[in-house]
C-alpha cells in the first residue's frame, strides 16, 4: 500500500445481464498501442509486444492485473526507453461484453470488447481520444493435480524499491483463503505489516492489507496476481503446492518492483465463507466541503450511480466502491468557484468483517478516508475523508441466474 494520489478513472458500466462464463484465470496474447502525446507536438508513438492478464470475476464485475512488456515509458523526454509496465484494473462484463479500465490512468484509458469462450478480442482507446489499439488474449489451459481450496496461514518477507532506488524490506504473518474451480482458483490474501510509505520512501504507517488473488493450478503449481482494485499494489506470484503446505515468490514486473517469498500451511480445506462475494449496483450522495478552496460555494452537493465489488474469503474482505457522475471545483485563484464534472472515483474496499460490518481507513488523495458498511442483500455505507467530505451509498446484489440448460438431444432420423 503507498501514500499516491488515488486518481480517478472513467469507466463504462456494462448492463449487468446474466453472464453466460466466467473470466477468471490467466489471459495472455498481443497487444498494439498508439499515443499521440499533445507535449511532444502531437507526435504518435507506438508499441506492441506481448500483453498478459490475472482476472477475477466476481458476479458482473472484472478485477485483476495486467502486463505489457516492449511498452514505451516516458520519463521527461519525448524519447520514450522500452520496458514493462504494469497496473491493476477493474471493470465488468455481462456475457458477451468486457469492458476494464485503468485506476491509474489519467487519461481515462480502457480496453473493451467481446469474450467468447476462452478468447478476448478487445480495442485500446481513451477518453481523450489520443490514444488506440487492439488487444487480443486467450486463457492458459491448465490440467491440476491438486486442490487448492482452503485456508492457509504463515509468513511472508517482501522488499520494495522506491523511484530513487531506495529499498524498502517488510515481513509479517500471511493469511490466504482460496476457492478453486477446475483449475481456476480465487481468494483474498491478508499481509500484516505493509507499509504506507509517501514519495520519497519514508515510511509513513503500516497496516493490515487484505488484497484480492486470481490464478490457475497446473499440476501441483499456482501462478497467478495479486491486488488492489484500486489501483495502488499488485504484483504477480508463483508458489509450489505440496499436499498442505504451499511456498511461493514474487518475481516479476510490477508497479512498485516488489520481490520477495512467502510460505503457508493449510489449517482447513474447507472452502472458505463467501457470503457476500459479487456485484452490488446502486446509488450515492456526497456532499463536499469546499470552504477552504471557495468563498462563493461552502458545500457541494451531487449524487449518481454506484457499484461495488466485493471479493470475500471467511472473514477477509477485498473490492472497490466505484462512483459515477462526480463534480469537483475549479477556482480563479481568488476563492470564485465553478462546479464541473470529475472523472468516477475508484475507493478501496478491505479489511476484516465483524459480522457483517466492515470498518477501515484508507488512504485517499493526499488525505485519508474512513467507510463503514454493513452487508448482505443489499450494501449500505458511508464515507468520510479527511477534507471533510461526506459520501452515504446504497447498493443491491446482482443476482446472476445459471446458463440455460442445454436442449434435449435429438435422435437422427436416417434418411
Amino acid at each position: 500500500m503507498r501514500l499516491r494520489l488515488l486518481v480517478p478513472l472513467i469507466l463504462a458500466i456494462a448492463a449487468p445481464v446474466a453472464a453466460q462464463s466466467n473470466l477468471t484465470g490467466n489471459w495472455s496474447g498481443t497487444y498494439t498501442y498508439s499515443v499521440a502525446r499533445s507535449a511532444c507536438s502531437n507526435q504518435t508513438f507506438t508499441s506492441s509486444g506481448n500483453i498478459a492478464f490475472s482476472l477475477l470475476q466476481a458476479g458482473s464485475t472484472l478485477q485483476g492485473r495486467v502486463d505489457f512488456a516492449n511498452f514505451n515509458i516516458f520519463t521527461n523526454s519525448c524519447t520514450p526507453t522500452k520496458g514493462e509496465v504494469t497496473s491493476a484494473v477493474v471493470g465488468t462484463f455481462d456475457g458477451k461484453n468486457v469492458v476494464t479500465a485503468f485506476p491509474n490512468s489519467q487519461r481515462g484509458t480502457q480496453i473493451s470488447g467481446t469474450a467468447a469462450g476462452d478468447t478476448i478480442t478487445a480495442q485500446i482507446s481513451d477518453a481523450t481520444g489520443a490514444t488506440t489499439g487492439s488487444v487480443t488474449i486467450t486463457r492458459a489451459s491448465a490440467s491440476a493435480s491438486t486442490d487448492a481450496t482452503g485456508t492457509w496461514s504463515g509468513n511472508y518477507s517482501f522488499t520494495d524499491r522506491c523511484a530513487n532506488n531506495r529499498i524498502i524490506a517488510y515481513s509479517g504473518s500471511a493469511t490466504l483463503g482460496l476457492t478453486q474451480s477446475g483449475t481456476q482458483a480465487t481468494g483474498v490474501i491478508t499481509l500484516a505489516g505493509v507499509p504506507l510509505y509517501d514519495q520519497n520512501c519514508n515510511k509513513q504507517a503500516a497496516l493490515n492489507q487484505s488484497m484480492s488473488v486470481s490464478g490457475a493450478v497446473s499440476g501441483s503449481t499456482f501462478t497467478g496476481g495479486v491486488f488492489d482494485p484500486s489501483g495502488s499494489f499488485e504484483f504477480p506470484i508463483a508458489a509450489t503446492l505440496s499436499g498442505d503446505a504451499m511456498s511461493g515468490t514474487v518475481s516479476g514486473a510490477n508497479s512498485t518492483l516488489t520481490t520477495g517469498s512467502f510460505t503457508l500451511n493449510r489449517s482447513s480445506s474447507q472452502k472458505p465463507a463467501a457470503d457476500f462475494a459479487g456485484s452490488y449496483d446502486g446509488t450515492y450522495n456526497e456532499v463536499d466541503d469546499e470552504t477552504s478552496f471557495c468563498l462563493n460555494i461552502g458545500s457541494l452537493r451531487f449524487s449518481g450511480p454506484a457499484l461495488i465489488s466485493i471479493v470475500q474469503a471467511g472473514s477477509a474482505i477485498s473490492g472497490a466502491l466505484i462512483l459515477q457522475n462526480e463534480l469537483t471545483v475549479t477556482s480563479d485563484g481568488f476563492g470564485n468557484c465553478v462546479a464541473i464534472n470529475a472523472p468516477d472515483s475508484v475507493i478501496p474496499l478491505f479489511g476484516t468483517l465483524s459480522g457483517n460490518t466492515l470498518t477501515n481507513t484508507v488512504p485517499f488523495g493526499s488525505g485519508a478516508a474512513t467507510f463503514t458498511l454493513t452487508l448482505g442483500d443489499t450494501i449500505t455505507g458511508n464515507l468520510v475523508d479527511s477534507f471533510g467530505d461526506v459520501a452515504a451509498f446504497s447498493a443491491a446484489k446482482n443476482v446472476l441466474p445459471p446458463p440455460p440448460a442445454p436442449g434435449p438431444r435429438r435422435r437422427a432420423v436416417k434418411p
